[in-house]
Parts: C-alpha cells; sequence; structure tokens
C-alpha cells in the first residue's frame, strides 16, 4: 500500500461510517515499525477528512493460512492494492466468493486482479481512476443487496478460473517446444 493512495480509505470510509480497514501486520524483521509507519499514514489520510483512523483501521497479527481464509468468509469487501495488483490474495478472494474492487495499473504488477475479475466475467468492480475505485467500494460498501448479487457472481464464476486447464496445455506446449528444439 503506497502513501499515495492512502487518501482512499478515508474518502471510503468518510462516505461509508461503519467501514472497517483490516490489515496484517508485516511479517518481516522491523515489524512494529511498518505498522506504525501505516498506523501514521493512516492517522494523517483521516485526520484530513475529520476522521480518526483508529475507528476505522484494525492490525491484526499474522494469521495461519486457515484464520487467513475465515477472515475472507468473515469480510464484506476486498480492496486490491494500486500499482500492485494481487495474485494468491486475489485467488483467495475469490475462493470465499469475496466482492473484488480493483483498478488495472499500466504494468502487469498491477493487472493480475483485472485479469482474474475479467475471466469471471465481473467488470463492474473494475475501476478506471481513483475516483471511480473509491465510487465502486463505496456502493459495494452501502448496499448490502449489490454486494450479495456479485458474492453471488464470484461464487457461480469461479470455476472459470479455477478448474481453466488453457494456460497448463500452453505450458505443456511451450515444454514440448523446448525439447524438440
Amino acid at each position: 500500500y503506497l502513501p499515495q493512495y492512502d487518501f482512499i480509505f478515508a474518502e471510503i470510509a468518510r462516505q461509508v461510517p461503519s467501514a472497517l480497514f483490516v490489515f496484517l501486520s508485516y511479517r518481516q524483521d522491523g515489524a512494529e515499525q511498518v505498522d506504525q509507519q501505516l498506523r501514521s499514514r493512516f492517522q494523517r489520510a483521516f485526520t484530513s477528512v475529520n476522521l480518526d483512523s483508529q475507528d476505522y483501521l484494525q492490525q491484526l497479527p499474522r494469521l495461519s493460512w486457515h484464520n487467513y481464509l475465515q477472515l475472507n468468509l468473515l469480510s464484506d469487501i476486498y480492496l486490491d492494492s494500486l500499482v500492485w495488483s494481487g495474485g494468491n490474495t486475489t485467488l483467495e478472494a475469490v475462493a470465499c466468493g469475496l466482492p473484488i474492487v480493483t483498478c488495472p495499473g499500466q504494468f502487469m504488477r498491477g493487472r493480475h486482479t483485472y485479469a482474474i475479475l475479467q475471466q469471471l466475467g465481473i467488470g463492474e468492480t473494475i475501476a478506471t481512476d481513483e475516483r471511480s475505485y473509491i465510487e465502486i467500494a463505496v456502493a459495494l460498501g452501502q448496499d448490502p443487496d449489490y454486494r450479495q448479487q456479485i458474492r453471488q457472481r464470484v461464487l457461480a464464476a469461479q470455476h472459470r478460473v479455477f478448474e481453466d486447464v488453457t494456460p497448463v496445455r500452453a505450458l505443456e506446449q511451450f515444454y514440448r517446444e523446448c525439447v524438440s528444439s
């Protein structure tokens, strides 16, 4: 999560007063310093819209994989990070049926979630810019029926991601060509 996007969380919280953003603590040495930096950044961003980030931010310790999936199952929305998009975390969110908000970046590293949502056939949670990212997140946060509709579509289409053997066949073909050369 890059500092230039902290305002997005503050703006979502301003429009969705019941919002709670859950982050997992950084897992490397010096974790407390990194966690504190995130809290400080968010406090500045939230203060700029007259909110206290402590009312909206929850940092959890590292979780076991099982507990991480439980967190996803309890969550309402998965907000993909901008510029550096999810991969495994997005796939885990899809497995749990979470509505996902993303804004594809210029480079591949920021387009994984976009590609996954395209494969699911869910384009309405793909933002075109930071403003539309906020609008989509707010709409999902304010409207439980809409959120449930997207959740059901994710669950109904997840086989398109998890059962698609096209990439496996392409990799097999690549290996065959490499070996026969």
